[in-house]
């Protein structure tokens, strides 16, 4: 592979210090990556060379680099398989439910004098998936964390509905039974990562696919405690394509592809088992 190298024309004692550079998200805003990790020297501002290289060339530190650098060279070159550096992922509508919320938009409702209401998500066939209840004026955002009243999490790529009903503060009912519709590209919860198939049906090396398995490679090496990946769609050649892919760019890693002929997203679920 090849190796990234920086070379610093500093005098100062080496000493290496892990900082920290923000949070990591995986949003509806398209910013996926946002917690690098560096490598400083010494009391050095964030912007020495090493910083500024690989900006430059767009990749970020993994958490776990700086005990795998190899410092043989010289005291002032560090040299880094190319593989230990995550880059940027960038994947619309994608929802990290560890760290956010889905957000449904009610400020229509804002105005009504109530003093409760009650949102209700529907599932494709009009059932009941999930409800949010508060007391009050209806805020402008409501947020739902995205799974349903049996603990089970929302699927990417299947349409869901909401509706409120909101009690006045003369006991009258108002609100809509549906406002509006739900469908999200991807979640990630817990030790699982759910994509819708389009994301990745186009092509198993289209682009687009190859920027969601970024994003699972970035999510595995933040999560820096699994060392199996199991790919589960409906189909087992495109689970097998997915897993030979993530295998390439994972070291040390087992990654297994399973089938499922009822699986209505492609999952990526992590697995921490033994050597």
């Amino acid at each position: 592979m090849r190796k990234i190298m920086a070379l610093l024309l500093l005098t100062l004692p080496f000493v290496i210090i892990a900082q920290e550079l923000g949070e990591f998200s995986v949003t509806a805003r398209y910013q996926v990556e946002t917690k690098p990790r560096i490598l400083s020297y010494g009391f050095l501002d964030l912007n020495d060379p090493v910083t500024r290289l690989l900006r430059a060339r767009g990749y970020i530190f993994d958490p776990t680099l700086i005990y795998q650098i190899d410092f043989s060279v010289a005291k002032t070159v560090f040299l880094s398989e190319e593989y230990l550096l995550r880059k940027p992922a960038y994947v619309e509508n994608v929802f990290d439910l560890e760290r956010e919320a889905i957000l449904l938009n009610s400020k229509e409702f804002t105005r009504i004098p109530a003093i409760s209401w009650k949102v209700t998500i529907l599932d494709i066939l009009g059932n009941e998936f999930a409800y949010i209840e508060g007391n009050g004026r209806v805020p402008k955002q409501i947020k739902w964390n995205g799974r349903g009243n049996d603990g089970s999490y929302i699927i990417p790529g299947t349409l869901y509905s909401w509706g409120i009903e909101i009690t006045k503060k003369d006991n009258s009912k108002g609100g809509r039974g549906r406002v509006n519709q739900i469908q999200i590209s991807g979640v990630v919860h817990d030790s699982i990562i759910s994509m819708a198939p389009n994301l990745i049906e186009t092509g198993t090396y289209s682009d687009k696919a190859q920027m969601v398995y970024q994003l699972v490679i970035n999510k595995f090496k933040e999560k820096g405690i699994y060392n199996t990946i199991t790919i589960i769609s409906d189909d087992l050649d495109v689970s097998t394509e997915i897993a030979d892919y993530l295998g390439e760019r994972l070291q040390n890693v087992r990654v297994e592809a399973e089938e499922d002929p009822e699986a209505s997203s492609v999952n990526f679920i992590f697995k921490k088992e033994r050597e």
